[in-house]
This record gives structure tokens, sequence and C-alpha cells, in this order.
């Protein structure tokens, strides 16, 4: 069930209420809604489970208030630039701190929502809780660092003693449970001889230990790059073959539910105090959300290129010393130039008003914007081109890297001014 809108979400006039309204109590990805002045005017159920407040307790605070102050500065700066129109959106790993005191950690991407007039009028983010991953990449990084001097030190007094064996296999064995990720063992034949909960999580299903029906993984299926493998041609089998350690390599899990799981994995290999290998252990972290995430961001990326490419009007870059870095299909077209005539060329051969082009140059390094900037620009075939040029420049730490001109051609308007002119001469005459 969505929550009941606030009168302060209310007073906005969303143009995507679609998507607000597809918020609803299971959503793994939160969409907010944030206001100018630093507050949530919309929040979904998840988000307040997530944070421990009560939806009117969340629309009544800063945002800032609940965030780690540690995030703050790089936050503030992001948004800032949101505002000025330097970013359309961004993406940002930040903390909250919730009710109770506890850190959760969340990735966000907000965009700006304009008017037809292109000002602000608030902030629509996507939020994915992503505690379990920063816990899980933490614990990663001490096991990865770690793992092997531990379990060569384990597996040297297993193999002395066996009362030390178990032991410190139990002790191995309660870490892995405590791991928010997957975790197997296979002994040489690659015979699965334990997993947490986690990993019959990723699996959908809980093998049979020992058995040889469930050998070097538990999954129904293993893909990788959408091509299905044997399990004996997976990382656990090739860590055990190769007595060699694959870590951070992606593969899809086949579940019997018919759900496709995205996770990495690490299959490290065991040797006991002589340099035997006895087996092999493999944490698994999943990454579904956030490759599916990571998808839809390269979709939005594409999008927005295959537009500004396209669009139906010239747009090009130029850097600060004069020369065209980029120019879209249609400046290309509209002048008779391939890219190679145009691009790496300086933007003063394509003008016909040598002082106009100093004067637009010179204006634009000053941090000036241009606004229906008249100028002439020169066609291959040897016609010019009258253009409305709109420019500013695009700065990284306060340098110039390009501008970003727009040219809108005007010749046909300005030949009938140019023929209204002469009717009114006339008549003059």
């Amino acid at each position: 069930m969505e929550s009941k809108p606030t009168k302060a979400a209310n007073e906005v006039n969303f143009t995507n209420e679609e998507l607000l309204s597809a918020v609803n109590e299971n959503a793994l990805v939160m969409t907010v809604v944030r206001g100018l002045e630093g507050k949530w005017l919309k929040v979904p159920p998840s988000l307040c489970r997530l944070l421990g407040y009560s939806e009117e307790e969340l629309l009544s605070k800063y945002i800032n208030d609940i965030s780690h102050p540690d995030d703050l500065e790089e936050e503030n700066e992001k948004f800032s630039k949101l505002l000025s129109g330097e970013l359309k959106s961004f993406e940002f790993e930040k903390r909250f701190i919730t009710k109770s005191g506890e850190i959760v950690w969340v990735h966000i991407n907000p965009t700006a929502i304009t008017d037809e007039n292109g000002k602000i009028k608030f902030y629509i983010a996507l939020l994915l809780n992503i505690t379990a991953r920063k816990k899980g990449e933490e614990i990663l990084k001490e096991v990865n660092k770690n793992l092997e001097t531990v379990v060569n030190e384990r597996t040297t007094e297993l193999v002395v003693a066996n009362s030390k064996l178990n032991k410190s296999k139990q002790q191995f064995q309660r870490m892995l449970d405590k791991l928010p990720a997957g975790a197997f063992m296979c002994d040489v034949d690659g015979l699965i001889t334990y997993y947490n909960e986690n990993a019959a999580s990723l699996w959908g299903r809980t093998p049979i230990l020992n058995d040889p029906a469930f050998k070097f993984c538990g999954s129904v299926q293993l893909y990788i790059d959408g091509v299905a493998i044997k399990h004996e041609e997976s990382w656990m089998a090739r860590a055990l073959s190769d007595s060699k350690s694959y870590n951070n390599e992606i593969v899809q899990v086949g579940r019997p539910d018919g759900l496709m799981k995205v996770v990495i994995v690490n299959a490290n290999p065991l040797f006991d105090d002589s340099g035997t290998l006895i087996g092999a252990v493999n944490i698994v972290f999943d990454i579904t959300e956030k490759t599916a995430m990571e998808a839809e961001t390269l979709k939005r990326q594409n999008e927005l290129t295959d537009f500004v490419e396209n669009a139906s009007v010239g747009l090009h870059w130029v850097g600060p010393d004069g020369i065209i870095k980029w120019a879209n299909r249609h400046e290309l077209e509209s002048l008779g130039y391939t890219k190679e005539e145009y691009i790496g060329h300086s933007i003063i051969e394509f003008h016909t008003d040598q002082n106009k082009i100093q004067d637009i140059l010179t204006r634009l390094t000053n941090n000036e914007t241009l606004n229906n900037y008249e100028a002439t620009l020169k066609c291959k075939d040897g016609s010019t081109k009258d253009v409305l040029i709109n420019s500013n420049v695009y700065r990284e730490n306060g340098e110039f890297v390009h501008t970003r001109c727009f040219t809108r051609d005007i010749s046909e308007i300005k030949k009938m001014q140019d023929q209204l002119k002469r009717s009114y001469d006339e008549l003059e005459e």
C-alpha cells in the first residue's frame, strides 16, 4: 500500500505521477522526492522502515540532519551542481543515521525535475539499500587479505591433530556463517562439504552434503557472460584443478524457480601444512540489484547520447585552444563536412567574420554565456549559413574543458528579412 501524500507533496505539481505511484511496500529501489530546501516531499514506506522513522517524522526533518556528517560536503556539492545546471543527475553512495543510531548505506541517483522554463521544481531520486554489500565488501577485503594465511595455519593444525582439525574447522565455518554473503566449501573431489544459509538462499535449494549429485556448486545452472557452463567448468572447479585463487569473477546463477542471480565469486584453494591441496572455499556476493541499476543507468546514458547526436539542431564542443573537439550529425550535415574535415580543426576556419569569432572565444573564456549571437559559417560547397549561437563553457575544478555550443540556422529568415527590406526600400522610392 502506498504512503499517503503529505500536504507539502500535494502542493508540488508532479509531472511524473506514474513513476511515484509505482513505489510500494516492498520496492527494492526506493523513489523519493526532495525539495529545493533540503527536505523530503515524498518518501516510500520502505525508506521509513529502513530509517526507523514514520513518514511524518521524515517529512519534517532536513535530510542533512540524518545524514552522516562525513558525506555532507560531497553530497551538497553535487546537489549544488544539479541546481546550477552543471549536472543533470549524479550517483552517490552515502550513509544515513537511523532513529536507533545505526548506520545504513544507500546508493542514490537524483535527477532534477524542471518546469517549462527550465527552472528546477524538485528532485526525484532512486535509493537502493547497499548496507549489506558495504559490510560484505569490508569483510571480503579482510577475508581476501587473510584467508590464505588463516587457512594454511588452520589446516596445519588440522593435519597434525584430529581434535585441532575439528575445532579449527568449526571455528572457520562459524566465521563463514556470519558473513552477509554466500559461502561454501568443497573437498578435493569437488563434493560440497559445507555451505551457509546465504549460499542456499542464492541457489534456491539445499544440496545434500558430500553427495556426488552436487559437485563444485549447489546451483541448478551456471552461466558466464550469458553462456551456460558445466559445474566442472566453474571457478570452484578451476580453483581445485589449478590450485589457484580466482577472485572477483562474475557469474550468473540459475535457480529452480527460474530466477537468475548475478554474483561475484571468490574461489580459493585450501592447503595443509605440507602444501597438499585439501579443498577450496568460495565466498559469493549477490550483485543482482546493483547490476540491474547499472544496466538502467547505461540505458539512460545511451538514450541521452542518441538524443544529443541526433538532435535537430547543430551542437559542438570547442576546447580552450579553439579546436573543435566534437560535433553532432546535424551540424556536420548542415555544413557539408565529414568528421575528419571538421573535428580537430580550429573553429576560426569556419567563421566568415574573424572579429566575431574572436569576440565569441574571448567572451566564453571570460565565463560569459552567449544567447542568440549572430554569426556566419562557411559551408564546404562555398556557400554560407547565417546562424544564432547559444553557448557557455563546461569547467572542471574551475578549468575550461570545452564549450557547449548550439547553432541554429537562420539563413532563410535572414533572406526573408532582406527581401522585406528591399521591398520596403522600393516603396519608399
